[in-house]
């Protein structure tokens, strides 16, 4: 379902699953912090709808509702920053000359994988 491996998936967790992790109540199980993350990171990756998230990882459609607020928010407060950098300075300069060799594309740093999403 992923095209991350497993060492990055729980890297990721390591460094942002208690942050998306719920307690148990006296009425339910929370879900799984690793389970929250991959319903999240599926999200991301296929644009599923909630109901269609809701099946293939056998939760109800609230509980993704709930998952993917949290998870935009520790994506939005944590991960932006941390993860996601962009290009400054010499580097830019590097990179397009990176991409015009490799594709032909003069002053392009950068690139979408379309891979799991329509462009």
């Amino acid at each position: 379902m992923f095209r991350m491996d497993k060492e990055a998936f729980d890297e990721l967790h390591v460094k942002y699953g208690h942050r998306m992790a719920r307690l148990d109540t006296n009425y339910r199980q929370a879900v799984p912090s690793e389970k929250r993350m991959a319903i999240f990171l599926s999200y991301l990756a296929h644009g599923h709808k909630q109901q269609q998230l809701a099946i293939l990882w056998d939760v109800s459609q609230p509980v993704v509702s709930r998952i993917l607020a949290d998870g935009r928010a520790v994506f939005r407060n944590y991960m932006v920053d941390e993860e996601i950098h962009a290009p400054s300075g010499a580097d830019v300069d590097d990179i397009a000359a990176g991409f015009e060799a490799l594709a032909g594309m003069p002053g392009c740093v950068g690139a979408v994988d379309g891979t799991f999403f329509h462009i």
